[in-house]
């Protein structure tokens, strides 16, 4: 039997090094090996908008290369991740861990963060909040 790691799978079937999907699959193999020393209950924060967008990313490569409309499968609510959007505390990390682990989840952050400002919704789903103070309610999305 030959052994092909996931990491050559994923170079394989996703030639462009710079393809949005590619670099999110990267991302969460990144995770998933070393995993076992440095998971943190906040790396849900870091790497939700990596999943959510691996999850969407699955069904769109299932319908156009398999014709298989994963909606009809699995019910559509269980596509979208539902999660702690608590903003990453890094004072608050630095405390909580040994330093290697905050320093690990930190660097992480920065990077996953800096690639996603550079990315499209291949990489990543981004979730912005942005509030203003406004006299015009008509323009507004909510209001208090």
């Amino acid at each position: 039997m030959l052994y092909v790691p996931l990491e050559n799978c994923v170079q394989k079937v996703f030639t462009n090094n710079k393809d949005p999907l590619r670099i999110n699959l990267e991302k969460i193999i990144e995770l998933r090996n070393s995993s076992t020393h440095f998971i943190t209950e906040e790396y849900e924060m870091v790497y939700i908008p990596l999943f959510q967008a691996c999850v969407l990313n699955f069904n769109e490569k299932m319908l156009t290369s398999h014709d298989v409309d994963m909606t009809r499968v699995i019910p559509q609510n269980f596509l979208t991740l539902s999660v702690s959007m608590k903003a990453l505390d890094e004072s608050e990390i630095i405390a909580k861990y040994p330093e290697e682990i905050a320093t690990k989840l930190l660097d992480i952050n920065a990077n996953i963060s800096d690639t996603i400002q550079n990315n499209n919704d291949k990489f990543a789903i981004r979730i912005d909040h942005y509030h203003y103070i406004t006299k015009n309610k008509g323009k507004a999305t909510s209001f208090v």
